[in-house]
Parts: C-alpha cells; sequence; structure tokens
C-alpha cells in the first residue's frame, strides 16, 4: 500500500522510488536470480535479496554492491542524486517567494476555518471518548471531595460562630473548582502540543480552530462535573437560599472550572512539557489564591499590592456565592461574609463576578504557543534565578 519505498543495506540506498517501478528496476540488472518471481511479493523478495546469510557473506555483499552501483545509474537513481545535489539556495528562495505570493494572493490555509473547527472537533471527540477511564477517575475525585466538605459542613447554621464553617465552604469551592481541573487539563494540552505545532506550522489548521475545537470537546466533562460538585455542596451544605441562587452557585461553580481550563491551556503553551507547567503554574495560582479573601484581610494588604486582589478569580468566585439566612448573623452572602473580613466590594455584584470569569476564561495566550517562551524563561532561569539561588 505504499507509493513510495526506500531500501537499504549496509548504508547503500539499494533502490529509492515508486513502488510499480520497482520490478522495472531489478530487471534492468539483467540477473535472472533478482527479477521477481510470479508468485512472490515484491517487497518480501527485495528484503530477501538484501539479506546477508552467514554461509554466503561474500557472495551476498557483492550482490548487494552490483544492485546499489546499478540503482546509482538507473534513471531513478540519477533524478534522485539531482534532488540532493541541485541548487539548494535557489530551491529555497523559488520556494520563499512563491511562499510570500500564495500568503498575498491566496488563503493560508486550504480549508476554512469551520472544515477545520468540524474535523478537529471530531478527533478531539474521539479522544475523549477513547479514554473513559481518565472520565472516570475525575468522576471519582469530584464526587469524594464533595462528599468530604459537604459531610464536615452538614447544614450548618449561619451565626457569627459558624462564619468560619462558611469561608470554608467558599474557600474549598473556589480551590476545588480550580485544583480539581487545572493540572489534569494541562497534561491533556502537552500531550498534542507537538502534534498541534507540527500540523500548524504546516499550515494545515489555525491556531484558533485548534483551541476552539478542543475547547468545544473538552468543556461538556467539565460542566457536568463542576455541576455534580456544585449539586452535591450546595444542597449538604445549607447555602441553599431558593433555586435562583442555587442556579447561580452551579453558574459561578463552572465559570471557576473554566477559568482554571484556560490558565492550564495557557500555561501548557507557554512552557511546553507538562513537568515545566506543573512547576510554574502554581507560581502564578498561588498569588491569586491568597489575594482571594481568604488568608489576609484587604485592609492589611499594602496599597500598592491591592491592585492583585482585582486579578483573583477566586475572589470574584467567593463574592458571588450565597447562603441562607439563620439567627441574628447579617452574614447572609458571600458578599458579606469578605465584608466582615474587610473587602470593601459593595459595587461588585453578581453579574459583573460572572462576566469577570468569563473574559479570564478567554483571554489566553495560546496564539503564543509556537513562540519561543519557553526557552526565554528558561534562559531567565538561569541566568538570573539560579545564580541568586
Amino acid at each position: 500500500m505504499f507509493d513510495r519505498v526506500c531500501f537499504l543495506a549496509f548504508g547503500r540506498v539499494a533502490y529509492h522510488g515508486p513502488t510499480n517501478r520497482l520490478g522495472e528496476f531489478l530487471d534492468s540488472i539483467g540477473d535472472p536470480e533478482l527479477a521477481i518471481p510470479y508468485d512472490h511479493d515484491p517487497a518480501d523478495h527485495m528484503i530477501s535479496i538484501l539479506a546477508l546469510n552467514v554461509e554466503t557473506q561474500g557472495q551476498d555483499y557483492d550482490r548487494i554492491k552490483r544492485i546499489a552501483a546499478t540503482f546509482k545509474k538507473h534513471e531513478i537513481g540519477e533524478k534522485l542524486a539531482q534532488l540532493i545535489s541541485g541548487d539548494v539556495t535557489g530551491s529555497v528562495r523559488k520556494l520563499e517567494e512563491e511562499g510570500n505570493r500564495d500568503i498575498g494572493n491566496k488563503p493560508r490555509y486550504q480549508a476554512d476555518f469551520l472544515v477545520q473547527f468540524w474535523t478537529l472537533l471530531k478527533r478531539a471527540t474521539l479522544t475523549c471518548l477513547r479514554d473513559p477511564l481518565l472520565v472516570k477517575v475525575k468522576l471519582a475525585q469530584v464526587l469524594l471531595t464533595s462528599l468530604v466538605i459537604s459531610l464536615v459542613n452538614w447544614r450548618v447554621d449561619v451565626r457569627a460562630d459558624t462564619v468560619q464553617n462558611i469561608e470554608g465552604v467558599l474557600f474549598n469551592t473556589a480551590r476545588d473548582m480550580n485544583f480539581l481541573f487545572l493540572f489534569p487539563s494541562i497534561g491533556v494540552i502537552t500531550a498534542e502540543l507537538p502534534i498541534f505545532l507540527r500540523e500548524h506550522r504546516a499550515r494545515i489548521y489555525s491556531v484558533d480552530s485548534y483551541y476552539w475545537a478542543k475547547t468545544a470537546a473538552e468543556v461538556p466533562q467539565y460542566t457536568i462535573l463542576a455541576i455534580v460538585y456544585g449539586c452535591i455542596v450546595y444542597w449538604m451544605t445549607g447555602l441553599f437560599a431558593g433555586a435562583a441562587q442555587f442556579l447561580k452557585f452551579l453558574l459561578i461553580c463552572v465559570l471557576q472550572a473554566y477559568v482554571a481550563i484556560s490558565i492550564a491551556t495557557a500555561g501548557a503553551c507557554v512552557f511546553g512539557s507538562e513537568g515545566a507547567a506543573v512547576t510554574f503554574i502554581p507560581i502564578l495560582v498561588l498569588p491569586m489564591l491568597i489575594f482571594g479573601g481568604f488568608y489576609i484581610n484587604y485592609a492589611d494588604i499594602p496599597v500598592y499590592m491591592q491592585w492583585w486582589c482585582h486579578l483573583s478569580w477566586f475572589r470574584y468566585g467567593c463574592l458571588s456565592i450565597e447562603t441562607n439566612s439563620g439567627g441574628n448573623c447579617t452574614t447572609q452572602t458571600g458578599l458579606d461574609v469578605l465584608r466582615n473580613r474587610g473587602m470593601s466590594v459593595s459595587a461588585l455584584n453578581y453579574w459583573v463576578n460572572a462576566a469577570i470569569l468569563l473574559a479570564m476564561t478567554l483571554v489566553s495566550p495560546i496564539r503564543r504557543a509556537d513562540r519561543p517562551a519557553a526557552a526565554q524563561l528558561n534562559n531567565a532561569y538561569t541566568n538570573f534565578i539560579l545564580p541568586i539561588s
């Protein structure tokens, strides 16, 4: 089923060309024993006459040298030699000129965006379906984590002495929606990154079509997993304050998961390998967690560092969670919890928070996937950070 084939023996090219001309070449040698028998497979026959047997080493080696010498003088061999020893500089210049004309006068890709997207979507979906074990493991993680948190905080009442428990639920929800999906997503992207770079540079498809197709294939499972987590935690911990609030809670959980996937995608593309991404991404995530309002009072943060709080996606998720009121406690929403911790966030409402999370999902440096950002970072690490350490 090959169109072209190359046979090598002792470092020599015995034949390199179309499969349908192999018989013609062997006949041109003039040795009936080298011609392909009627009832033999051409590939098996070629391998047998190029083999070296212990008993007949001298004869076999002479036969191989004769085949290689004949190919060198054959029409197919001469054309191959011309291609190898031709004017490489001129050929490259000609290809560059043709490429520039193509870019200026023709579409950059042979297929339009929709065709690229649909083809890549089918491939990405098949990849997900062919690895059901990974989905089962993710589901088991979500179920176990949500059940542990929910049982520990079972139907907690909102009182002055239980505010810390509510804060724990908020922190665990924001944390889990990030870490449960962030690190598994890194491996998914880095595993395909070499294929993506090769195919993209070959102008088979664009970065946009790959990104949106991959996202569309992965988003359903992460959406379902986030909803499963949200349903368990919301009702078991007693955060419920109505059907509308429940749906809003699920939306925030899903958006938090999307942000985590977006951060994982960006990190995987920048660093290129799973090991480097897993090592360096926490350097970005942990400050966002610290400035999310869980570990330090907003008023105690130095003024020149308070801008970090507005970049923290953990903070916007916490601001949007509503709880059930109880007793004389004035803390009814996630907003109230953070106000009691000294964060002045009265101007932010639910939909602004949701919009910010959505924007953080969409703003991803995936377009820099084919740039040597990881190499630059590695050089900076080697030249500056390592000597200081």
